[in-house]
């Protein structure tokens, strides 16, 4: 079930990233355009990305909930990313083009649910590089760096905020797989 769960999720998910563009505002842009800009407020099928967001943190949270017994700590921090996937797929941010229009309140509860799922993964795979030890953990590292590292990277580059995101949101793929994929 986890497994089915899981892949559904993920597939939902990185359709939304593919698809939507080709659907969105023409000015945006995959490269330098973050997912939450194609699920901005009033963006042009804006849903498309939010069923992504939401379908991907339902499966997370679900498939962590399952697995809840075997690490707690893993899990409550996969539980909370999740979750706040599907917060950030309630309450969007601004679009890409400010003539568009928007709301800063909604776009501020959106930042925190984007800050909440990015802080949440870097706990979860905190917590399995600990209580893996001494087993080393590759994976759960790499994750860890790459969360930390490509927000900050995002503040340098801002043109590649777009490729940038969906290279964290791929290798949280891979390890959300891992962890909750199994029976």
């Amino acid at each position: 079930m986890n497994r089915t769960m899981l892949t559904l999720g993920i597939v939902i998910m990185v359709l939304a990233m593919v698809i939507g563009p080709f659907l969105s505002h023409p000015g945006y842009s995959s490269l330098s355009h973050t997912t939450s800009e194609l699920a901005g407020q009033n963006m042009p099928h804006a849903w498309i990305m939010r069923i992504g967001f939401a379908a991907y943190g339902l499966s997370v949270a679900l498939s962590a909930l399952n697995h809840f017994r075997a690490g707690p700590a893993v899990a409550t921090g996969a539980i909370l990313f999740g979750l706040g996937l599907i917060g950030a797929a309630l309450w969007s941010s601004l679009p890409s083009d400010p003539t568009l229009g928007g709301t800063q309140p909604e776009d501020t509860i959106h930042s925190f649910f984007a800050s909440a799922l990015g802080t949440a993964f870097v706990f979860s795979c905190l917590s399995d590089i600990i209580a893996a030890r001494p087993t080393p953990r590759p994976l759960s590292w790499f994750c860890m760096v790459v969360s930390i590292v490509i927000p900050l990277t995002m503040l340098q580059f801002p043109d590649w905020d777009g490729l940038l995101q969906r290279a964290m949101f791929t290798a949280s793929y891979f390890w959300v797989w891992r962890q909750f994929a199994r029976p």
